[in-house]
């Protein structure tokens, strides 16, 4: 073996995995190359970071240190240009196409491994098949008076309306919009409106994860009361909600579900929320298990971070950051709904495939009004509008975003005035802290390092110990947060729940919280695996919302430190958000979106 495999073989950077795969596919391949063994190293290692392939075109001519989180070499490791690597490729008899079986996939100028081109091919054609079976907006018999009663119409259009009409029109139908644009109530009154038309409908309402779930189970009993429909339809509306994982059936040791191809889901409507969450593999599994002639309707927020696992699915399906106009047609057919007058406020592109009059993109949001500091934030840096940044940290009379040094003392300091302002009561301490979390969280970048999650978990700890409000003598004392970290079916406690631990004076136990209001009690033994949650990281606190936010930025150039991060930190705060970072840090974050090397976005847009 050649020094540089030796090399790689011996580095910390690459795990175990990425090694096996690496020897196993060089050792078959027909040239022992180390274009070979660099490829299947590298592809193995990103796959761990989200990526679903290797784009050649982004990493011919790269130095592979630039790909990696850490240096491998202090020398500069050149990977080939895109000729020679097709060139080894193609004559290594380990990569092809897939009709016969390589190991390694090489489909639009992407190498991939064999599962995940299945997973990507496979979900591309069942998202376009779904598209491909629609009604005509036209034709669409919807009840007019209730139409009208759901959706306000003024002189600025309504996107909610269009949303609706589009999800009417269509199998498979796809709503965006930032924190407040009302994904949920739109997709409760498109409910209603099915309802309207087929009282038997069979509908379920999902997330990603158990905590996501129970968000979207609280919201939709709150809102349904608020509808302004017969109660006959009311009654139909679900409220039970699933993850993912529950809703199509979990088998012990097994990766796959109870319902799939071959045994599809019983429901005639199914609706997704927080989809940006959802990874590659569980978004292949779950249309695989639809009924041909069901919909689907997914939510969330292109923008937001994309899921921890691979791909960057809800991203791609939406083509984060292009603005696409409806077909002509479709664009006719919606105004046949909401009034001619609203032409000049739809965008047109006559050459619009099916997906974009399946999308909708919510524009206007009901929390943040123009006024609103968070709001400004969080469009600036969706945006990447440095100058609006810069106004906006300039801007002293804002309540409600404060940008302040990444100091360990500043945070703390600021940690404390948040303890001491809020009232803790003697007596059920998990309750209290519970309260205390939702008002006030820090978030982080990362795991490690002196503002990493366990130094923020380590601070709250111990200002709040020091106010005797809890005492940190051993990891299951009274007071203590934690969040789970895995999914146990048995307790229904699942990845993102989050609880406290309590004592009755002889017995410790972690109360949830379920989303019906009761608490649920489990002995610390019967945990499955958790975490202290005073602090969380940005990509764990997706799906929750706290009244304000303390986003710990220190400065730094890795890779993670993407808009979308900042994007997602900032919208998880309803009433304030600050910002511990440098402002040179918050710009560049604005300016550096995140990029998953995918081919998904250029199969579902034709690209």
């Amino acid at each position: 073996m050649s020094a540089l495999i030796e090399k790689i073989r011996s580095s910390e950077i690459f795990e175990k995995i990425d090694i096996y795969l690496a020897d196993f596919i060089y050792s078959n391949s027909r040239d022992k190359s180390d274009i070979i063994y660099i490829l299947v190293a590298l592809l193995s290692y990103r796959i761990r970071r989200g990526d679903i392939c290797l784009e050649i075109e982004k990493i011919a001519g790269k130095d592979l240190n630039e790909l990696l989180d850490e240096r491998l070499s202090d020398e500069i490791i050149k990977i080939p240009s895109i000729k020679q690597i097709l060139s080894v490729l193609n004559k290594s008899e380990v990569a092809g196409s897939i009709a016969k079986r390589f190991p390694l996939i090489l489909d639009l100028d992407r190498i991939y491994f064999e599962k995940y081109f299945f997973f990507e091919h496979g979900l591309a054609e069942m998202i376009k098949n779904k598209l491909s079976n629609k009604n005509h907006a036209a034709d669409l018999k919807i009840n007019k008076s209730l139409f009208c009663k759901l959706f306000a119409f003024d002189n600025e259009i309504n996107w909610q309306a269009i949303a609706a009409i589009s999800s009417l029109s269509f199998n498979f139908s796809v709503i965006s919009g930032g924190p407040g644009t009302g994904k949920t109530s739109t997709v409760l009154k498109i409910i209603a409106l099915m309802l309207d038309q087929n009282h038997d409908l069979k509908i379920a309402l999902a997330a990603p994860t158990g905590k996501a779930a129970s968000r979207l189970k609280d919201s939709i009993a709150s809102q349904i009361k608020s509808l302004d429909i017969d109660e006959t339809i009311a009654q139909r509306i679900p409220t039970e909600t699933f993850t993912i994982h529950r809703l199509l059936g979990t088998r012990i040791g097994s990766h796959e579900f109870i319902h799939n191809k071959s045994n599809p889901l019983d429901y005639d409507v199914i609706v997704v929320d927080e989809c940006s969450m959802a990874d590659l593999a569980l978004m292949y599994r779950l249309f695989s298990a639809l009924k041909e002639d069901s919909k689907i309707i997914l939510l969330g927020d292109r923008d937001q971070l994309a899921s921890v696992e691979v791909g960057a699915v809800f991203g791609d399906i939406c083509d984060r950051g292009k603005i696409h106009g409806y077909s002509s047609l479709f664009a006719g057919q919606i105004c046949s709904h909401i009034g001619q007058s609203y032409k000049d406020q739809i965008d047109i592109d006559e050459n619009a495939t099916a997906l974009a009059d399946a999308l909708t993109i919510l524009k206007k949001s009901y929390r943040f009004g123009s006024d609103s500091g968070i709001g400004r934030l969080s469009i600036a840096v969706r945006n990447g509008d440095t100058k609006e940044i810069e106004n906006l940290a300039r801007e002293h009379n804002l309540e409600d975003i404060s940008i302040i040094k990444c100091d360990y003392s500043e945070i703390k300091k600021i940690y404390r005035e948040k303890a001491l302002n809020f009232t803790f009561h003697v007596g059920a301490i998990h309750e209290e802290i519970l309260s205390f979390i939702k008002g006030c969280c820090i978030l982080t970048a990362t795991r490690v390092g002196i503002y990493g999650l366990q130094a923020m978990n380590r601070l709250a700890e111990n200002i709040l110990s020091m106010e005797n409000i809890i005492a940190p003598w051993n990891n299951f004392y009274p007071g203590r947060p934690i969040m789970i970290t895995s999914n146990d079916y048995n307790l229904l406690l699942f990845n993102g729940d989050i609880g406290v631990i309590a004592s009755d004076g002889q017995d410790f136990k972690a109360i949830f919280e379920r989303s019906d209001g009761s608490e649920f009690k489990v002995s610390p033994a019967r945990l499955p695996e958790h975490e202290t949650a005073f602090a969380m990281t940005v990509h764990k606190s997706q799906g929750s919302e706290f009244d304000e936010v303390i986003v710990v930025l220190p400065e730094s150039q890795s890779l993670i430190m993407t808009r979308e991060l900042l994007y997602t930190a900032i919208t998880r705060a309803k009433k304030k958000v600050i910002i511990a970072a440098d402002l040179k840090t918050i710009k560049e974050m604005s300016q550096r979106p995140m990029e998953r090397m995918t081919g998904l976005r250029d199969r579902l847009w034709n690209l």
